[in-house]
């Protein structure tokens, strides 16, 4: 089974590297974008993408219609969307792909997150924790 691959795009450049490294030390190839113009880029050549972490507001294309966009063309990648609060990303979400995590997102709930919406790929890290 391959790496999963999860696209993190976050403007707040330390806040998506610390991200990132939690998401790889748990075996995920991460790609990171720092705006939704840059992840269009990114999602449209690339065939597999499992999940996106998005935050909701983003310059540029905002996060919720850079998801919208690409759940046109990948219909099964999953999605975990980042807001200040879930009130006002419910505002702006037309249809809502993913779980919403709103506030400052701690390790232990991004993982959280991560493991709803790839219950398959923490499976996949027991079996080769064990062999």
């Amino acid at each position: 089974m391959p790496t999963p691959i999860i696209l993190l795009v976050d403007d707040d450049f330390q806040g998506r590297r610390r991200a990132a490294i939690v998401l790889r030390h748990f075996g995920f190839e991460v790609q990171e974008a720092g705006d939704g113009i840059e992840a269009l880029r990114y999602i449209a050549p690339h065939g597999q993408i499992d999940l996106t972490v998005s935050n909701v507001f983003l310059p540029g294309l905002e996060g919720y219609k850079l998801v919208d966009m690409a759940k046109m063309r990948r219909p099964e990648m999953k999605v975990i969307y980042r807001a200040p609060t879930r009130q006002n990303a419910l505002k702006h979400l037309g249809t809502i792909h993913g779980e919403i995590v709103d506030g400052p997102c701690s390790t232990s709930r991004l993982i959280s997150a991560v493991r709803a919406a790839l219950p398959w790929a923490f499976s996949r890290q027991a079996v080769a924790a064990a062999a």
